[in-house]
């Protein structure tokens, strides 16, 4: 993994198909960027790219396709930590992240979390299930927005770009460009989200407990 991403990297370096390289710099309406990653410091080596917003906002309920292009919105994954993956067929460091989006989906997905890796193929769902056959992605559901609906309330300016949405349906954190998914650096990432979810019921059920002894 580490050697296909840097293979990434130099193709980056050169200059190789700059339009499917253009990495989002400013995706965001309103809310500031964090200057520093603050007291979380699980964002190690390259998760340190992640981008912190010092107001979450709400995560867009646009509608986009899943599966047999039934409609489904990013509200409907509330109660889970979502990380947004916007991706396409022609952009080649998109291609060589999805093995390891793959991956964490079978690592950690489940019922608190979630990969939505949401294509904007103009093709549509037909592309999209025909290259992940080709490359054997058999945990990511297909997710697709061939009209590019989603992408504006995220002022996406390009792909890949990587959005963690917490539990309670807010936009935490944004990531430019491509990573390697798979690593010990992104998994604990994702479980310092997930580990908002236990706390957060925990002193639900504290302050309820409080609520009825009074």
């Amino acid at each position: 993994m580490e050697q296909m991403m840097e293979t990434i990297r130099r193709r980056v370096r050169r200059g190789f198909g700059l339009a499917a390289i253009m990495f989002a710099l400013l995706p965001l309406p309103g809310p500031a960027l964090a200057a520093n990653h603050g007291p979380t410091a699980v964002f190690k080596g390259e998760m340190s790219k992640f981008v912190l917003f010092k107001e979450p906002w709400p995560a867009p309920s646009t509608p986009f396709l899943v599966g047999d292009e039934n409609t489904i919105s990013l509200s409907q994954f509330r109660g889970k930590v979502v990380l947004l993956n916007f991706w396409a067929t022609w952009c080649y460091p998109c291609l060589l992240e999805m093995p390891s989006l793959d991956a964490l989906q079978a690592a950690l997905g489940g019922r608190n979390f979630v990969v939505v890796a949401l294509s904007i193929d103009r093709g549509g769902m037909a592309d999209v299930k025909r290259f992940f056959r080709k490359q054997k992605l058999a945990m990511l559901d297909h997710y697709v927005d061939p009209v590019g609906t989603v992408g504006p309330g995220f002022r996406l300016r390009g792909v890949p770009a990587s959005f963690i949405i917490d539990h309670d349906g807010l936009v935490r954190a944004f990531l430019p460009g491509p990573a390697d998914w798979n690593s010990s650096d992104a998994r604990a990432v994702i479980r310092h989200y997930i580990a908002r979810i236990t706390e957060d019921i925990s002193y639900s059920n504290t302050a309820g407990g409080m609520n009825k002894s009074k």
